[in-house]
């Protein structure tokens, strides 16, 4: 298998137009996938699929008419409006229930394919043809890997595959749209690419996904509040700290679990009481996750003891290390002090502290639009 990998490699390189991108996926095959399979049956499935890759990107060049590149984005687009409003369920086809028994589903399958205990699959059309193809899905979370196999149900059929490993879409799906199958092969909420099984008995990859973060306003309140509007335009500069104290002189507490302390000070009403509090920014590595964040606590007068008061408890525990957090920042707008916390997520929330407690004044979720990358009009260029 191995030489046969390194003929249908060599052959391709001679064809395509793109030396750059085809060898860096071969690399990346090497180094993270085969390297990691700890026995034949996973290197057998990983090197037919990468042989199945290979060829397939060298038939799938005569497969893009002007006519099927545009049904083909159309198609990619409608996925994605799907995806972008969680929709996605409503078009997914679940697997036929009862499978087959095991052993049929190795003979049904074809020789030589090594299956695992837990597939997932379907009898569809995924070509279009009239004749139900036998298609299996199957998923590897601890090796990281995920690929699909489809074998035809006439006579002297060979297998076709589909791994998008390459670029981490571990997860493949069957979708159904105006009357046709397609495998989306994804880590949601983020989408990987897109395929469709052509008459030839090869899948071919129609588009791939691209994704960008857009905060989406909710107003815990329900109602238009100018701190969440200008907060999401970014038209609230946030309190400047300085190196004003000489806070490092505390020594270590377990409760805080301090990594180092910083050498930042704002002199803020952080708490809305009408006193000005002495307002530090401390950063610390949380737990065995390594995950470095940030949280706030007052000093005391001398501005080198941390008093142990309900609003440092605040400060530390909801709004501070157990969430995570990757920057904070103090807001001041309408003469009222507001937090601003974004987490190890797209997430990033305002909140207002009065009587050592924090109302949650809105929140920007940070959603994921996926779009479609035309990858065919590229191809066919």
């Amino acid at each position: 298998m191995d030489e046969d990998l390194a003929a249908v490699y060599a052959d391709l390189l001679t064809k395509t137009a793109d030396l750059k991108a085809i060898k860096a996926q071969q690399r990346e095959w090497l180094i993270n996938l085969r390297k990691h399979c700890n026995n034949i049956a996973c290197l057998k499935n990983m090197y037919a699929l990468r042989i199945t890759a290979l060829a397939t990107a060298k038939q799938a060049e005569g497969d893009l008419s002007a006519k099927s590149i545009a049904a083909n984005m159309e198609t990619c687009r409608l996925v994605a409006e799907y995806a972008n409003r969680g929709d996605l369920d409503s078009i997914s086809v679940q697997p036929t229930v009862p499978r087959p028994e095991q052993e049929k589903l190795k003979r049904l399958m074809g020789e030589g394919v090594e299956l695992p205990e837990y597939v997932s699959y379907w009898a569809i059309d995924l070509d279009h043809d009239g004749s139900p193809e036998h298609f299996i899905v199957v998923l590897d979370p601890e090796m990281g890997e995920g690929y699909a196999l489809a074998r035809s149900r006439k006579n002297g059929s060979t297998l076709a595959g589909v791994n998008d490993n390459e670029d981490k879409n571990i997860t493949l799906s069957v979708l159904s749209l105006n009357g046709r199958y397609y495998i989306l092969s994804s880590t949601l909420p983020k989408l990987g690419k897109l395929w469709r099984l052509a008459r030839n008995g090869e899948f071919v990859n129609m588009c791939k996904f691209s994704q960008r973060e857009e905060p989406v306003i909710e107003r815990s309140d329900g109602k238009e509040n100018p701190v969440c509007r200008d907060a999401k335009d970014n038209r609230i500069p946030p309190v400047a700290f300085s190196n004003m104290h000489a806070i490092s002189a505390v020594p270590q507490e377990p409760r805080l679990r301090l990594s180092y302390p910083s050498e930042d000070l704002a002199r803020i009403d952080i708490d809305n009481d009408g006193q000005v509090d002495n307002v530090v920014r401390f950063t610390t590595t949380l737990g065995s996750y390594g995950c470095e964040t940030q949280y706030f606590a007052t000093t005391d007068i001398t501005r080198t003891r941390i008093p142990g008061t309900a609003l440092n408890d605040l400060l530390y525990s909801a709004l501070g290390t157990d969430r995570c957090s990757r920057n904070l920042e103090i807001l001041v707008h309408g003469g009222v002090t507001y937090v601003g916390i974004q987490s190890w997520t797209p997430d990033y929330a305002v909140y207002r502290i009065k009587n050592d407690m924090a109302k949650t004044v809105c929140e920007f979720p940070g959603r994921v639009i996926n779009e479609v990358v035309d990858d065919d009009q590229e191809a066919a260029k």
